[in-house]
């Protein structure tokens, strides 16, 4: 039998019966992995911890057929300060869903491996507002995955730095406020969001162009007034869940919390 060794990051599992489970890593080299653990659910198991959800850990794994066991592993962070609250846990494991839709099989994902890390740390150790955490990821994830939207200038006029703009979901690019004046009745978009079109400040506008080009590791490097956060964190959310397309239980399971 031939070993691999990866350095991966649980975010599934799933109970195969009463002492064996399969779970989902997230790799960067090799993307979503499917790994059968037998016995795992014993107390005494070696492997009980290192398999849990949002534990990262390097994993040994051979390959039987069509899936991977694990034959050890060695835990790098088990993010445990997750479970001490019930609101974080309900958050790490919609991350976790968004990350299991959003990555591929046989496929580097890198970039997204290390966004689910640094987001879960975040969550744990308390780096920002849970808001801001969640919305900050599902924007950023969205622009790794491939719809970056064109934040430069107004589609129309060219406007660089407008004071007050309008972003358009699905088509992924903004118009200063004259220019969406222009087009639609403005006051309808802002109380109804008739057509997934968001109200931008200038601040919110320069938050989005940041977490579209920052390195991973400082995606949470910004800062927001208060009163402009709920327009921002529902844009985020509603941008990614668009593009891909993908309703969450766990979503709606948070936000009833």
């Amino acid at each position: 039998m031939v070993e691999l060794k990866v350095n991966g990051l649980v975010i599934r599992e799933i109970n195969l019966d009463s002492t064996d489970k399969m779970f989902t890593l997230l790799t960067d080299e090799f993307g979503r992995m499917n790994v059968v653990a037998k016995g795992v659910k014993n107390v005494r198991s070696h492997f009980l911890s290192s398999t849990q959800l949002f534990t990262y850990a390097t994993f040994i794994l051979v390959r039987l057929k069509d899936y991977y066991y694990i034959n050890d592993c060695t835990v790098i962070e088990n993010n445990y300060d997750i479970r001490l609250d019930f609101k974080k846990l309900a958050l790490s494991t919609y991350i976790c869903d968004v990350l299991y839709e959003v990555s591929r099989e046989n496929l580097k994902e890198e970039n997204v491996l290390k966004l689910g890390l640094n987001t879960l740390y975040a969550i744990a150790k308390d780096v920002k507002e849970l808001s801001i955490i969640k919305a900050s990821f599902e924007f950023k994830i969205a622009c790794e995955i491939g719809y970056r939207p064109d934040l430069i200038k107004c589609r129309n006029c060219g406007e660089e730095n407008p004071e007050n703009s309008y972003i358009k979901v699905l088509d992924g690019f903004f118009l200063c406020e004259k220019c969406n004046s222009m087009i639609q009745n403005t006051t309808d978009i802002v109380d109804n969001n008739l057509q997934n079109i968001f109200y931008m400040s200038f601040s919110m506008l320069c938050a989005l162009r940041y977490l579209a080009y920052c390195k991973i590791s400082r995606f949470l490097s910004y800062n927001l007034e208060d009163s402009e956060q709920v327009i921002f964190c529902n844009f985020c959310e509603k941008y990614l869940l668009s593009h891909i397309e993908q309703d969450f239980g766990t979503l709606e399971f948070y936000k009833s919390l």
